[in-house]
């Protein structure tokens, strides 16, 4: 008798040990992966430990009826983690101070938890919202907040001095293969491409206009200043501080200007017109013999599939 009540409590305490053990498997892998895990695959080691990335109390211990609550309370802390790291790698494209550019996106957002935020994607102050916008990803929309806060810092009520770390060039002279290599791990065309899917912009285009602006990267603003399409501002040449910085200030420009004279930026078949616009600034001047070369670039693209 004694032996058969001993089994009977072995067996129960068996039986309860087992979603136990489950638990604690399935909350040990979230938490690895809130850890390790990364809008951007190829950074996944950031150290941004020292960013003030934002935490959410977890003060919802599990329970039998709180499980679900939980679950959906770590689904916030994962989604929180990767839209930070995804702020801080590209602010450190930039060389923007990763803690600033943070606090700003927390702000403007309500922690990510505004529902406007979670619609259009879109970091921006109320009064400036109408410029931006609304994106098909929060990446689409994290990397244009990060270029404009580089660019036009006063738009979110801070200076320049106040957001970037230094205004220090890195030049990029890496080549491999005859491809330039970047900080990130790929390869220039690879990362711009990235940045053109962002947006659904016609990569092959984007990368032809700049291969054309930079005279196929050989450019003093190219090679010295990572100004890859040849952008002036009042005839000096804009500066970038790293050649990554570079290119998401390019595509984002085209994207911008493609959608904003209402051209389709998916295809080639408005290049004409666009021409004018990025040549005189205006669309009334379109450029044949820029189409012609931009062209040239376009169908030497598609032959040698850089992506």
């Amino acid at each position: 008798m004694k032996e058969s009540n001993t089994r009977f409590k072995m067996n129960k305490w068996f039986i309860i040990s087992i979603p136990v053990a489950i638990l604690i498997a399935v909350l040990s892998v979230v938490l690895f992966l809130d850890k390790n895990h990364s809008f951007f695959r190829t950074q996944q080691s950031q150290e941004v430990e020292s960013f003030k990335l934002l935490e959410i109390e977890d003060s919802d211990e599990p329970g039998i009826i709180s499980q679900n609550q939980y679950v959906k309370t770590l689904d916030t802390r994962i989604k929180t983690r990767q839209l930070d790291y995804t702020i801080v790698y590209y602010a450190k494209m930039f060389k923007l101070n990763p803690a600033v550019a943070l606090d700003i996106a927390h702000n403007l957002t309500d922690n990510y938890r505004s529902a406007e935020y979670n619609t259009d994607f879109v970091i921006s102050t109320p009064g400036q919202k109408w410029r931006y916008g609304p994106y098909m990803s929060y990446e689409a929309g994290i990397v244009e907040y990060v270029r404009e806060l580089y660019n036009f810092p006063q738009r979110f009520n801070t200076t320049a001095e106040g957001t970037r770390l230094t205004n220090e060039v890195t030049v990029t002279d890496t080549y491999v293969n005859g491809h330039i290599m970047l900080s990130n791990g790929q390869t220039f065309e690879k990362f711009l491409g990235h940045i053109a899917d962002l947006y659904g912009m016609d990569k092959y285009m984007a990368l032809a206009i700049v291969r054309h602006e930079s005279g196929n990267m050989t450019s003093y603003l190219s090679k010295y200043k990572n100004n890859i399409g040849g952008q002036l501002v009042n005839g000096v040449g804009v500066s970038y501080p790293t050649m990554e910085a570079g290119i998401v200030a390019e595509v984002v420009l085209l994207k911008n200007l493609f959608d904003r004279c209402g051209l389709d930026k998916t295809s080639t078949k408005d290049l004409y017109t666009f021409s004018g616009m990025y040549v005189h600034g205006t669309l009334s001047e379109p450029s044949p013999d820029w189409t012609n070369k931009v062209m040239f670039f376009v169908n030497q693209n598609h032959q040698n599939d850089p992506f």
